[in-house]
């Protein structure tokens, strides 16, 4: 019983942090704790960053190269000039980003998502607008 209520305390704790310490008030996502970010330029070579919620985030330049994205979502992010060489983007959301200039030689793109994407040669891909 007394685990049970240490247990309920501790969850109860970090419900609070979030919601007190909320979005990361530089840019308004919740991805505190992911230091990488907080280089500049950003630099997340070969992180582990699989499901992170990244959207809306102003990622011009940064490097991802060998990175593991799956599923993470970088909807409206800028990632423009980014590179992404030989990262895991699997079931990855990239609706309404911009990903002009960015290299994505080498990546896994299976079942990402390209709604309303700037493309890396600067077209716009409206392929993936139906999921």
């Amino acid at each position: 019983m007394l685990v049970a209520l240490a247990v309920t305390v501790v969850i109860a704790a970090a419900a609070v942090a979030y919601f007190v310490l909320g979005p990361n008030p530089r840019n308004g996502s919740t991805t505190l704790g992911i230091s990488c970010l907080d280089t500049k330029p950003v630099n997340c070579a070969d992180a582990n960053l699989q499901g992170a919620d990244l959207e809306t985030l102003e990622l011009a330049g940064a490097n991802f190269t060998g990175a593991n994205l799956k599923k993470a979502d970088f909807t409206q992010a800028d990632l423009a000039n980014s590179t992404f060489l030989n990262a895991n983007l699997l079931d990855t959301n990239f609706s309404e980003a911009n990903l002009a200039g960015a290299n994505l030689n080498g990546t896994n793109t299976s079942g990402a998502i390209f709604c309303n994407t700037v493309l890396p040669d600067g077209s716009s891909s409206d392929a993936d607008c139906s999921q």
